[in-house]
């Protein structure tokens, strides 16, 4: 003779659900931290989950401009003394990997690949960053060249300077 099953399916399905649910809650505190910080504590470790929120913009000047002028393109009109002041610095990923330009009073002028570092430690120093939107930094353009590799080449790149 055959007996009748103890639970369905559909009722050991519902047990299991509980039981992970009540695992997660156990293993699992959430609470608010100082009201605005929602904080996850698991297994005695305490992480800020806030750090993966976008944070406010980092430069205070938040007007876009869609034209963009190469540094040779400057250097040819205004030559190495003309100062540009530095509203933001920015970083892009490109079809060609990454780069760097510089937010300047109406335009934003595209900079060499070799200042992607430099580019990124300014955005990561906060000092630099308040020198920035306090209106304090310019930078002005040089040319160079590399006889050895392009002989009839002339490059270009920026030096900062407080304004």
């Amino acid at each position: 003779m055959l007996s009748k099953p103890a639970a369905t399916v559909s009722q050991v399905f519902h047990n299991m659900q509980q039981v992970i649910a009540n695992f997660i809650v156990d293993i699992v505190n959430v609470y608010w931290y100082n009201k605005d910080v929602l904080k996850i504590e698991k297994g005695g470790n305490i992480m800020n989950i806030a750090k993966f929120n976008k944070s406010s913009l980092l430069f205070t000047d938040n007007e876009r401009f869609e034209e963009f002028k190469t540094l040779e393109q400057l250097f040819k009109e205004d030559g190495s003394e003309k100062v540009y002041k530095v509203n933001g610095v920015y970083i892009y990923t490109g079809t060609f990997g990454k780069g760097c330009f510089i937010k300047s009073d109406g335009f934003n002028i595209t900079l060499p690949t070799h200042m992607v570092e430099t580019v990124e430690g300014i955005r990561s120093d906060p000092e630099s960053v308040q020198e920035i939107n306090d209106g304090k930094v310019g930078v002005t353009i040089y040319s160079y060249t590399l006889p050895d590799k392009y002989p009839d080449k002339m490059f270009y790149s920026i030096n900062f300077t407080t304004l």
